[in-house]
């Protein structure tokens, strides 16, 4: 497996992701032992069956959301196989709190001040020089 600070950040939207559409999925009825006949949790399951696929699981997870929103108790049932077996909780990472220094506001003021002038060189390199800082500027459009 071949790490990333990219493929985190990408695992970690894809979580959060599930947890949004889990959250309103209603388990409190169900027995875990309920969930073995399952037709879309066994179809998970061969993945984990398969040298412990979790990218193919998830994919299929994924692609099999549309269908398990119009059936509750299966979409129940993938629920508490994901916390009780596969072990996510789906309870939302909490967001990070940005400070945003006087420094790097400067920075920011000043990549806007170029963009405006149309100084496009200046305030790509501003750009650069703030995504160096651990900053992400995105652009909206220019007036």
């Amino acid at each position: 497996m071949i790490f990333s600070f990219e493929e985190l950040e990408r695992a970690q939207k894809s979580y959060q992701k599930l947890c949004k559409i889990f959250e309103s999925v209603s388990s409190e009825n169900i027995k875990i032992n309920e969930i073995k006949n399952s037709v879309f949790v066994q179809k998970l399951n061969s993945f984990l069956l398969d040298d412990l696929n979790m990218a193919g699981m998830l994919g299929a997870l994924h692609e099999s959301l549309h269908e398990l929103e119009q059936n509750p108790s299966e979409f129940a049932y993938v629920k508490i196989y994901l916390q009780q077996i596969i072990g996510l909780t789906l309870i939302p990472l909490p967001e990070k709190a940005v400070e945003i220094t006087p420094e790097i506001q400067k920075l920011i003021a000043e990549r806007e001040n170029a963009r405006l002038a149309k100084d496009y060189k200046k305030a790509d390199e501003i750009r650069d020089k703030l995504k160096v800082l651990g900053y992400e500027a995105h652009d909206k459009a220019v007036k």
